[in-house]
């Protein structure tokens, strides 16, 4: 069994861009991979990984949270 303290959500702000990458639920201390954008970046403007502010991550990129995330389109 798991035990749910240890879920964590992430989730994804696309800021000024549009479509949807749709948060999910995770295992905390478990590696995953992180899923691909499907959505189009502002005009002019092109998708460039995501961020929480720290950390720069790319879409497939392996990564591991210990709590709930929210990565922002950069």
């Amino acid at each position: 069994m798991v035990d749910l303290s240890t879920i964590i959500t992430v989730s994804f702000d696309m800021v000024e861009g549009s479509g949807i990458v749709n948060s999910f639920t995770q295992i905390a201390g478990v590696a995953f991979a992180l899923p691909d954008y499907d959505f189009t970046a502002p005009s002019g403007k092109i998708f460039n990984g995501y961020s929480n502010g720290t950390n720069d991550y790319w879409p497939n990129n392996t990564v591991t949270f210990d709590e709930n995330k929210t990565l922002i389109a950069q």
